[in-house]
């Protein structure tokens, strides 16, 4: 398992907490200002606001340490990813695309 993968368990073992009534999922964001891929954890109570902890960074670029380190967290974890921010990009090792279908606030 990748170092990077490691870390964005822990973070989420210790994050995930279980409750009832509450929704968790875990998004990843390609920030081409930053020239970063951020990976954020969220969390929103039933009737409450939503929270947007963010877990890690990786430099931007290095598709396949990427796709190494999301392969990680699926292996951990069976939360639901949402990818954002990679139109046009595909996958180093098999070739598919990374985010199917641009979303309608993305620019």
């Amino acid at each position: 398992m990748s170092k990077d993968g490691d870390i964005i368990n822990a973070r989420i073992d210790q994050l995930f907490l279980r409750r009832s009534h509450t929704r968790y999922w875990i998004t990843l964001v390609d920030d081409r200002y930053n020239h970063s891929y951020n990976f954020f954890f969220n969390i929103i109570p039933q009737k409450q606001r939503h929270r947007s902890i963010p877990l890690h960074s990786l430099p931007s670029g290095d598709l396949a340490r990427l796709e190494a380190t999301l392969t990680a967290i699926r292996h951990h974890t069976q939360l639901s990813i949402e990818i954002r921010g990679f139109q046009g990009l595909r996958w180093p090792s098999d070739g598919n695309l990374i985010q199917k279908r641009r979303r309608a606030d993305e620019a």
